[in-house]
């Protein structure tokens, strides 16, 4: 992967939890298992623009999971690895906030 959307990219992160596992409390590893955080990790390093801050697909994807996360009604508190590993129910309940993110990420992108 080179350019990849934000949508794309949780994409890609959220079929890497489902091949590789889910984790609580610790990032994974690039093998896997991944926390949802690690998983879009693991998936952002194969982008150009991983690093490259405000404006990078992992950074507005990470803001798209945040957002997931707000509009499940947790506010501004919670970051994604606090949410995965607190308030995450189960795989389940993970998947589900990615779909939700890519959801939000691909309105983005149509411009609704």
């Amino acid at each position: 992967m080179s350019e990849i959307t934000p949508a794309e990219l949780l994409e890609a992160a959220k079929t890497r939890l489902m091949e590789k596992g889910w984790v609580r409390g610790r990032w994974g590893s690039k093998e896997g298992p991944n926390c949802a955080g690690g998983a879009l990790i693991a998936e952002g390093l194969k982008c150009n623009d991983y690093l490259l801050g405000e404006g990078s697909s992992k950074y507005l994807a990470e803001r798209f999971l945040v957002g997931a996360i707000q509009h499940r009604g947790f506010g501004n508190m919670f970051s994604i690895p606090t949410w995965n590993d607190k308030i995450a129910k189960d795989f389940n309940d993970v998947v589900a906030l990615f779909d939700e993110a890519i959801i939000l990420a691909k309105e983005a992108e149509r411009g609704v």
